[in-house]
């Protein structure tokens, strides 16, 4: 993940799925880059580096489709997005009318389309890394007792998390750090999510 970034791209669909593990040679590669887009153009910096280890790097942000990625995995950025047009949806159809029908259907179409693009950038791969490094820590997947996506937008909107290994069953003890990384790699704010060269 940090070549991908630092060439200039963010992969977008990172999850336990898209990686592929070799069990002969304990050798992990990431796969399936149909919806990997350039996130800046400045390839070799997308993410940026720290000067020390208490500065944060500087994160690069563009405009994207919103709806990328799959429910579990999914940023607050664009979780928040989600949850903007399911309001609006839910809005609306609260107040239909045969009378109404058509600006009402016009104005979703406008709001929706506004939220079509969502400014973000390669952190939102971090965020999936660490829900990926939550399901390996537990493996369970996560947000199983979500029954639908617009459930996982809304707690991941509201900065809710899986539960923390401390009160979920996992195979073995955690190692030093772990959860502490995958809490920083889950932060609300994208700014705070350390990068993919950070040690």
């Amino acid at each position: 993940m940090a070549y991908i970034h630092n060439k200039g791209y963010t992969h977008r669909d990172l999850k336990s799925q898209n990686i592929l593990y070799d069990r002969a040679d304990g050798r992990a590669k990431v796969a399936d880059f149909g919806m990997s887009r350039a996130c800046n153009n400045n390839p070799g910096g997308a993410t940026g580096t720290a000067d020390n280890k208490t500065s944060r790097p500087q994160q690069s942000t563009v405009l994207m489709t919103g709806m990328a990625g799959t429910a579990p995995w999914m940023a607050p950025e664009l979780c928040q997005n989600e949850v903007a047009i399911d309001e609006k949806f839910a809005s609306i159809k609260s107040q239909f009318s045969p009378r109404n029908r058509a600006s009402l259907m016009e104005s979703f179409a406008i709001f929706q389309a506004d939220h079509q693009v969502v400014e973000y950038g390669a952190s939102v791969d971090v965020y999936a890394f660490g829900v990926t490094m939550w399901e390996m820590l537990t493996h369970r997947m996560p947000w199983y007792d979500k029954k639908s996506a617009p459930a996982i937008y809304a707690a991941v909107a509201s900065g809710k998390r899986p539960a923390v290994p401390a009160t979920e069953p996992c195979t073995e003890p955690a190692p030093v750090g772990w959860v502490g990384l995958m809490e920083a790699c889950w932060a609300q704010n994208a700014l705070e999510r350390p990068t993919f060269t950070q040690r």
